[in-house]
C-alpha cells in the first residue's frame, strides 16, 4: 500500500520504444518508485512496472512537437493523480533530479541483466542510440546527427579580435556637423569657414559639404 501521493523513483534504461510509438505515447516511461516497488528485479522486473506520464513545460505545446528527454537511468520526482481505495494510481513525472557527478554504480547492460536498476547510479549511455556528446567526454566526437550548431561571430553582430575574443561590431560614426557638435564645447560660433570654441580659439574647419573637420 502506497500512502504518499508524492514520490521519488528511477526510470529503467532502454525507454526508447515509445519514442516511435504510432499512438504518440512518446512522453511516458516506466518508473521504479521508492517505497512502492522492491529493489530487486527478481521480485518485480522492469517490464512489470507501471508507466508514468511525463509533464512538459509550456514551451512543449503542439507547435514545438517536442517529447521528453528522459530515456532511462534518471532519478525523477513525481506524484500520483488518482486514488482507488488505499492505493494511489496513475503516476506522473514532474521533474528530473539532476546528476552531480559522472560516476556510476552499474551499467545499463547490468541493469538489464538484473531486470532492475536497484536504485543505483547508472551509466546513462547505452547501445548505439544514447552516446555522450563531444563536450561530455575529453577527446570524444559526436555523430553528424548530434553535432551542435556552431554559429560564427557575425551571426551575433560580433567580430573576432586578434586574441580570439569577441567584441561587438562597431557601427559607423555619423559625420561631424555644426549641428551635432553644438553644445559639446567644441563650437561656439562659425563664420562659414572655421568654428571657434568658448575661448575664441579656432577648433575646426567647415567643409564645402557642411561637415566639420576638427583640428
Amino acid at each position: 500500500m502506497n500512502k504518499d501521493r508524492f514520490w521519488i523513483g528511477q526510470v529503467p534504461p532502454y525507454q526508447d520504444v515509445n519514442k516511435t510509438d504510432p499512438n504518440r505515447w512518446g512522453s511516458r516511461v516506466k518508473v521504479r518508485i521508492l517505497g512502492v516497488h522492491p529493489q530487486s528485479g527478481a521480485i518485480t522486473p522492469d517490464n512489470h512496472l507501471d508507466y508514468a506520464m511525463v509533464l512538459h513545460p509550456n514551451t512543449h505545446g503542439s507547435l514545438s512537437r517536442g517529447h521528453t528527454g528522459i530515456i532511462g537511468g534518471e532519478m525523477v520526482f513525481g506524484m500520483f493523480l488518482n486514488r482507488e481505495g488505499d492505493q494511489w494510481t496513475d503516476p506522473i513525472i514532474l521533474g528530473v533530479i539532476p546528476r552531480t557527478l559522472g560516476v556510476f554504480d552499474i551499467t545499463a547492460e547490468e541493469s538489464k541483466e538484473n531486470d532492475s536498476t536497484e536504485f543505483k547510479r547508472i551509466q546513462p549511455y547505452w547501445g548505439n542510440k544514447i552516446q555522450p556528446q563531444s563536450y561530455q567526454i575529453q577527446g570524444g566526437s559526436s555523430s553528424e546527427s548530434q553535432e551542435p550548431t556552431k554559429p560564427d561571430a557575425a551571426s551575433f553582430g560580433l567580430k573576432s579580435t586578434s586574441e580570439g575574443a569577441q567584441e561587438p561590431a562597431a557601427e559607423p560614426s555619423p559625420p561631424l556637423t555644426v549641428d551635432n557638435l553644438a553644445g559639446t564645447g567644441n563650437i561656439l560660433s562659425n563664420d562659414g569657414l572655421f568654428v571657434t570654441n568658448f575661448a575664441n580659439q579656432i577648433t575646426g574647419q567647415v567643409n564645402d559639404d557642411g561637415t566639420v573637420t576638427l583640428f
